[in-house]
């Protein structure tokens, strides 16, 4: 069996067990878009989603959804070989729901999302993101160490993959191993990243000011200039 999958970023109603509003309703048209095993998602979603994710995006364009007062950019996952199934492509799904939760600061729901998707897919080579997610994840939900764990076997599997490095950084940083912080802070500035704590709070995507208040906490005490 193959599945369609729209997933969109928007404000909702609920009333009781019903859920109502344009952000759902742009999901459902997505999923009517979708080929049979593929995923539609709109640009909202695309937003969040975009370069943190191993799965390629073919755009769409603008189109008119039925019962929707404007046009939606729309962007779905381009055909390869391992897309033709249902479990892969269940597994993408689930890292783009991960990522969204992780910037609307659902941690927990970011957990259940990106470890579903390993379990779907164990042996995709992309997992080292979704650990990299699973780390951001327990970092906000203050899980220094798991944190750390996570990052580092996403450091293992994939090399040259900066994010966990940062995760790493804070997460030593908030463990008070301060040495340890700063070697990882050197590995950021050897790969050619100059951060200071301005730059971070300008660029921090998640929308929850005490996940960003936490970053930036971290980073200071790693010893990275305002």
């Amino acid at each position: 069996m193959l599945f369609r999958i729209g997933i969109n970023l928007g404000d909702i109603l609920i009333e009781g067990d019903d859920i109502r509003g344009d952000g759902v309703n742009i999901a459902a048209r997505l999923e009517g878009i979708a080929e049979p095993g593929g995923i539609c998602i709109s640009s909202s979603a695309y937003d969040q989603v975009r370069g943190k994710v191993a799965v390629e995006f073919a755009d769409l364009g603008e189109q008119r959804l039925k019962n929707i007062d404007r046009p939606v950019r729309i962007y779905a996952t381009k055909s390869s070989g391992h897309l033709g199934k249902a479990a892969p492509n269940l597994s993408d799904a689930r890292r783009v729901r991960g990522w969204i939760s992780l910037w609307l600061g659902q941690h927990e729901q970011t957990l259940e999302q990106f470890q579903y998707a390993v379990r779907l897919n164990p042996l995709d080579p992309r997992n080292y993101a979704a650990e990299n997610g699973l780390a951001m994840a327990n970092f906000f939900l203050h899980r220094f160490e798991i944190a750390l764990s996570w990052a580092t076997k996403s450091m293992a599997r994939q090399k040259n993959y900066a994010p966990p490095v940062r995760i790493a950084l804070v997460s030593y940083a908030m463990l008070e191993r301060i040495a340890d912080a700063q070697t990882m802070y050197d590995r950021v500035r050897h790969a050619g990243v100059e951060l200071t704590i301005s730059q971070i709070r300008t660029r921090i995507p998640f929308k929850r000011r005490e996940d960003v208040d936490l970053l930036t906490e971290a980073y200071r005490r790693a010893g990275v200039p305002e």
